[in-house]
């Protein structure tokens, strides 16, 4: 593999993980306040779920190990944007009550759609990284590095994040740092949507920040 072509992997890796650890610090606060802090470790328990099925199904599924790097990593941001986009919208139209969850038909359903929506975003991320991690296997130790790299940025930007914008402004930032810009992708020139690769489009719009900061600030106050 060309040098070029390793070191896209190398961002491409460092910035999955990225906004992965984002969003997922991002879900515990928005869970644990909504429904109930306990949920936290629900949050932590379907992302480490779907990390691992993402990459059992790569495993087990040649037509997925048989798609090339720089069609799937793409494909796989967009999908995973809309995931984070869609899962959101479940989790905050959401009503559940904890303690009653079994005692009405609609309950069991919901606290389903709630882990499914947890599962669905980081099952998509786990596909990811499993098949960059396998991409350059006499690498995979430096590719790792990027990952813990990535990850531990978002870790350390995820507080100020969430107290300067709020947890739910800081979810749509992690996912559209998810998809491909023309760069993200090894051998390929064409990405994703500069709607969806950009950042930008979810802070430089006054109404989308307002829309879900306000609410949610002056609640968690309390």
């Amino acid at each position: 593999m060309p040098d070029t072509d390793r070191r896209r992997l190398y961002l491409q890796i460092f910035l999955i993980a990225f906004a992965a650890l984002l969003l997922e610090i991002a879900y515990t606060r928005i869970v644990a306040f909504k429904f109930y802090y306990y949920f936290t470790y629900l949050v932590i328990g379907f992302a480490l779920l779907g990390l691992g099925a993402g990459g059992v199904l790569v495993t087990v599924s040649r037509r997925l190990r048989d798609v090339p790097l720089d069609k799937l990593v793409p494909a796989c941001g967009v999908i995973g944007a809309v995931a984070v986009a869609a899962s959101y919208q479940v989790i905050a139209s959401l009503e559940l009550e904890i303690f009653q969850i079994f005692e009405t038909a609609l309950g069991p359903l919901r606290f389903a759609a709630l882990c499914a929506a947890l599962f669905a975003t980081f099952g998509v991320v786990g596909i990811a990284l499993a098949r960059i991690l396998g991409s350059m296997p006499e690498a995979v130790n430096r590719l790792y590095a990027a990952d813990l790299a990535g990850a531990a940025l978002a870790c350390g930007l995820a507080v100020p994040l969430m107290n300067l914008f709020s947890p739910p402004a800081t979810v749509f930032p992690a996912a559209l740092r998810w998809p491909s810009p023309p760069w993200f992708s090894p051998r390929r020139r064409a990405g994703a949507s500069p709607v969806l690769a950009s950042p930008s489009c979810w802070w430089a719009s006054p109404s989308l920040r307002a829309r879900f900061r306000g609410p949610y600030r002056i609640r968690s106050r309390i």
